[in-house]
This record gives C-alpha cells, structure tokens and sequence, in this order.
C-alpha cells in the first residue's frame, strides 16, 4: 500500500511533515537542554525524588522568587497566579526583570523568552506558553503548567539590544 500525498507533490516531500512531526520532541528537549543546562542553580539541600500528588492537589513551592541572571546584569523577580500554584493545571506568571544596579526600578529595554525545565527528567513543560509584556520590564506568561511535582527550573532568557543573559530560577514542587 502506498502512502497518500497531495498529486504532483513528490514522495520524498510529501513524508517531510511526518518526519518533522517525528523530530519535534526531540528538537525541543534539544533547545530546552542548550538553554538551561549549563550552570545549574538550585537551593541548597534540594531533594530532586518526586511524590505522587493527586490531580487536584495544591502544590507547595519551595525556592525564591527572585534571582540574578548569569552575567550578573539583571534582576528578575516572579510571581505565580494562582499562588500557590494549583498542580497539573495552567497557570500564569508575573515576571518583572531590573538591571542589577537598580533593582528597584523596572527595565524598560529588555525583551524575553520564558520556560520551564525538568533538569533531572530531561524534559520542559509539555505546553506553549504566551507572553504578553503588560508595561516596561514587566510580562504576563499565560498557559504555564507543571505536570510533575520535582525540581524545576524556570528559565528566563533576558534580550536588551545586543546585550543577552538568562537567568535560572529554581522552583522544587512537593
């Protein structure tokens, strides 16, 4: 039996979407790897095991909510909503990035990139969030969801002009 493809497509174009679809989960543990791999930071005396939570549990977090990036430039502070974060559901996240001398006033120039890894699993969330900047260093990530209670890194990759930097923020579930 022959595989059906579009007439007048040739055969080894018509597979090029099913061989996409094959290397998508790899090609994005492979960019989630590259981004938060490096220089992992975590709270001291973190036990990386997982319990078995209930679905409708609520999750305790465990970790600060603020760090500095790995250059050392930016400040980036996080708030969840709901907090705390209810397990296995979506949820959105407040993040505010500061340049490090002057953490107390927000960034107007930097853009950035957000997501969360499982370090310890080799996987990140198994959704798409979006970001919507709602003022000047200040963003709004929708349609977060930790499916797995554990330690989990949200990465923050931080973009002001030619300068980049990222900064790696522990969060343990239990």
């Amino acid at each position: 039996m022959h595989p059906i493809r579009p007439r007048g497509l040739p055969a080894s174009r018509a597979s090029a979407p099913r061989r996409l679809a094959r290397a998508l989960p790899l090609l994005i543990v492979l960019a989630a790897v590259s981004c938060s791999a490096p220089g992992r930071h975590e709270p001291a005396g973190t036990d990386h095991g997982t319990s078995a939570v209930g679905a409708d549990a609520v999750v305790v977090v465990e970790g600060e909510r603020s760090g500095t990036s790995r250059d050392g430039s930016f400040v980036v502070r996080w708030t969840p909503d709901p907090d705390p974060l209810p397990f296995n559901a979506p949820f959105s996240v407040i993040i505010e990035v500061a340049r490090a001398e002057t953490p107390d006033r927000l960034s107007a120039e930097v853009d950035i990139l957000v997501g969360a890894f499982m370090p310890d699993h080799g996987h990140g969330m198994n959704r798409l969030p979006r970001l919507t900047r709602v003022g000047d260093g200040r963003f709004r990530v929708d349609g977060m969801l930790f499916h797995m209670p554990g330690y989990w890194e949200l990465v923050v990759s931080i973009y002001a002009g030619t300068e980049s930097d990222q900064a790696v923020l522990p969060i343990v579930l239990e």
